[in-house]
């Protein structure tokens, strides 16, 4: 990957990615959320007809409650 070099305040040099490169960037992560996304669908419709005796599905989406408890922890740290 060709890197771009900034001279910081303190006189060292740091490297980052080009604009390219960060659109190549963008692009992978698009693609690998959106395969994630489809094995969570076809893992949820797998599942869809499991339930507990009480009726509701053994298995869910959870998200919601992962980014509560992150954002949550993200605001307790210094």
């Amino acid at each position: 990957m060709k890197k771009v070099t900034e001279e910081t305040t303190a006189g060292k040099s740091e490297a980052r990615p080009s604009g390219l490169d960060d659109l190549i960037q963008q692009g992978a992560r698009q693609i690998v959320q959106q395969a994630i996304e489809a094995e969570l669908a076809a893992l949820l419709e797998r599942y869809d007809n499991v339930k507990t005796l009480d009726g509701r599905r053994t298995v869910i989406r959870n998200a919601t409650c992962l980014s509560a408890r992150l954002s949550r922890r993200s605001a307790r740290s210094p």
